[in-house]
């Protein structure tokens, strides 16, 4: 079974509230990026909105950088999964690291 990261996911490996769980959560990822751990481009955008507010938008985009290196596949959002979301392909801009 394919499992999908949301952004809490995401935040939480960067943001750990404790050691113990920030080492959890990373020997989570690494085994379900094994596993085709994947996650919807709409994940990343807010990663880079929170995060970045925290770390900076470069520091946000390397992290995502290095988590698509070990393998961590984004799954495109489509323009019929964005109208069933209630939203229209201007009001759900990508991030420039996914306008490839």
């Amino acid at each position: 079974m394919t499992s999908v990261a949301d952004t809490r996911l995401l935040l939480t490996l960067e943001f750990p509230p404790t050691q113990a769980l920030g080492a959890k959560a990373e020997d989570f990822i690494e085994k379900e990026i094994a596993k085709q751990l994947r996650a919807p481009s709409i994940v990343f955008t807010e990663f880079i909105k929170y995060a970045g507010a925290r770390i900076g938008e470069d520091a946000a985009l390397t992290r995502i950088r290095l988590l698509k290196d070990k393998g961590l596949k984004i799954l495109p959002l489509h323009e019929k999964m964005r109208r069933l979301q209630g939203g229209s392909s201007s009001q759900i801009e990508a991030p420039p690291l996914l306008k490839l």
